[in-house]
């Protein structure tokens, strides 16, 4: 468990601007804390630094091609996700069927879009903020549950003081970068050797969160050109 008052205190000691165990001031924690949630905002943005993938599970109500996405929507989930991941589903009669995410342009290559069917075999996610869309092809003729699977991001610090569990090589990796992104308001130059750290930190956790892809398996064996093409 840790704070953001203990990561703050210890990326300043790396720049020699706190003796270590030294408090920071009201001011320059609030500032710091600032800093801190702004560069795990910039995080979200990047799949490696996320810290696992959840499920998120939504009704998607029959003949609909577009939900939201977002709080208080159809799939509600707050703040919406930056995209969805492989291995997102879809149930009927007790079984799942896979869902194959597209881009917008292949989404727009589909034909015929107001075609029904037992439930859609591909869907396209506009992440629009603060509520994103997905559309789906085709429509279901029922409704049905959907299983779509988000990345899980690192939590942002509500304050100072509040505990967080942070998942292993996280607090490190945070320490320093956060570390490097002190420096420069502080007016302190960044040690080499502190900069190699936080990259090699950074360069492990993204390392460790990276996978092998898995073999797509065609949605009740109907070709991916077929579907794309509304044949």
């Amino acid at each position: 468990m840790t704070t953001a008052s203990t990561i703050i205190r210890q990326s300043l000691s790396r720049i020699g601007v706190r003796a270590a165990g030294e408090d920071v001031d009201g001011g320059d924690a609030a500032d710091a804390l600032d800093v801190l949630n702004a560069m795990l905002d910039a995080w979200r943005v990047e799949s490696l630094f996320a810290v696992a993938t959840t499920t998120i599970s939504a009704t998607l109500p029959a003949n609909t091609q577009q939900i939201n996405v977002g709080p208080a929507q159809t799939v509600a989930v707050d703040p919406r996700p930056i995209r969805f991941e492989a291995g997102s589903t879809y149930r009927v009669d007790g079984i799942d069927y896979p869902l194959q995410d597209v881009t917008e342009a292949e989404f727009a290559a589909i034909s015929v879009k107001a075609t029904s069917a037992i439930g859609p075999d591909v869907f396209f996610y506009r992440p629009n903020f603060p509520i994103a869309t997905l559309d789906f092809y085709p429509r279901a003729s029922a409704s049905l549950t959907l299983s779509l699977v988000a990345l899980v991001q690192v939590t942002e610090f509500a304050d100072l003081t509040t505990d967080y569990s942070l998942a292993p090589g996280y607090e490190r990796t945070i320490v320093l970068s956060l570390a490097e992104e002190l420096a420069p308001m502080f007016e302190t130059k960044l040690d080499a050797r502190l900069a190699a750290q936080a990259r090699n930190a950074r360069r492990l956790l993204k390392r460790n969160n990276s996978h092998v892809p898995q073999l797509e398996i065609p949605s009740r064996g109907v070709a991916r050109s077929d579907i794309l093409s509304g044949v």
